[in-house]
Order: structure tokens, then C-alpha cells, then sequence
């Protein structure tokens, strides 16, 4: 299990970035990973833009399973809202 955490806060970009990392030594011939999250980045390091890129170059299959509070519910905040969208763009 992988997370990046800062105050209770998910770096997801550079949570993913790390798994894919890892992924590099995996001697099986499938990789894949899994992200469960609300899609929220949070002081990741790196950008959307260097995962898609590490994405494309890291021969794994990414799945997304998405926690999302109700679209209504006005205590989300900018990262979470649009995580749905980054979540998506990531896993397509």
C-alpha cells in the first residue's frame, strides 16, 4: 500500500508517481495499479501534466475507484471537486 500524506492531505500525483516507480522493478510480465481516492492532489511535487507523461513511458495499467462526497455538499474543496476529472484523465 502506497500513500503520500501531508496533514491528512493526499499528494495523489506524487503517490502515483511513486507507485508507478516501483513498478519498474516488478518482474511480472502485467503491472497495474490501483488508486482509491476522492481525486484531490494536494503539494504533490509533480505535475499532471509529468504523470501523464510517466503514464505513457510505464508499460502499467492504472484503475481508478473514486470516493466522492455528494455534488452538492459544500464542503469540498477545489482539489476535490475536480478530482473526478483528474482521476479520469490519469486512468484513460
Amino acid at each position: 500500500m502506497l500513500a503520500a500524506s501531508k496533514k491528512g492531505r493526499t499528494a495523489l500525483l506524487g503517490a502515483v508517481y511513486l507507485g508507478l516507480s516501483q513498478m519498474r522493478s516488478a518482474r511480472s510480465g502485467t503491472r497495474a495499479q490501483l488508486i482509491i481516492s476522492d481525486g484531490g492532489d494536494y503539494s504533490s511535487r509533480y505535475t499532471e501534466k509529468d504523470i501523464k507523461r510517466l503514464v505513457r513511458e510505464a508499460d502499467t495499467q492504472l484503475y481508478s475507484i473514486g470516493i466522492f462526497d455528494p455534488i452538492g455538499n459544500r464542503g469540498r474543496t477545489p482539489e476535490e471537486f475536480n478530482g473526478p476529472t483528474l482521476l479520469n484523465e490519469i486512468t484513460e
